[in-house]
């Protein structure tokens, strides 16, 4: 169409050629078509494909930590299984529970019981090295999952992370 509409412009004496059943035009305009159509096409395919992918992070991550949950941990787990078998490298699993978190949501309501699983959250991201799984499994339980450790450093990172927990605790009253 940019063609013919240069060459209508050079030469205004010949009548518009869009519109005439010529032998060029007909090639162009199923052309045309065919093109719109596999752009179409390939734009709807290219959104579904992100909106996919959004569906599948959504639907492994805790909403409100942002953490993965239950469903990406157990796929992580399995992962990490399949490695140690094949090449025996070590891993560890810590599990995490707040205590007396109930008392926290039925004294000081739910609004800070999730201020607190959030701050709880951060604080496990911030203890956890980039190669560690960092999970909420349930209302106050978290997994983290430490990849290439031994029972010692697995013993160490439990205690930081203890200790992390403990100081952001103090940081909402003691609760």
């Amino acid at each position: 169409f940019l063609l013919r509409g240069v060459q209508q412009a050079f030469d205004m004496s010949r009548p518009l050629e869009f519109q005439s059943a010529t032998a060029g035009n007909a090639p162009m305009l199923v052309g045309s078509l065919v093109g719109a159509a596999l752009f179409n096409f390939g734009f709807l395919s290219l959104l579904i494909m992100r909106l996919v992918q959004r569906l599948r992070e959504l639907s492994q991550r805790d909403p409100l930590t942002g953490l993965l949950n239950r469903r990406a941990l157990d796929l992580e787990l399995e992962r990490e299984w399949r490695r140690f078998s094949r090449s025996g490298t070590s891993f560890a699993v810590l599990a995490v529970d707040i205590d007396h978190f109930k008392r926290i949501n039925d004294t000081l309501g739910h609004a800070a019981g999730d201020s607190v699983l959030v701050g709880v959250a951060q604080q496990l991201r911030a203890c956890a090295r980039e190669t560690d799984v960092v999970a909420r499994t349930g209302g106050e339980e978290f997994v983290l999952l430490l990849t290439g450790v031994q029972a010692r450093g697995a013993a160490e990172a439990a205690q930081r992370v203890r200790q992390a927990v403990a100081a952001a605790a103090t940081l909402i009253g003691g609760a």
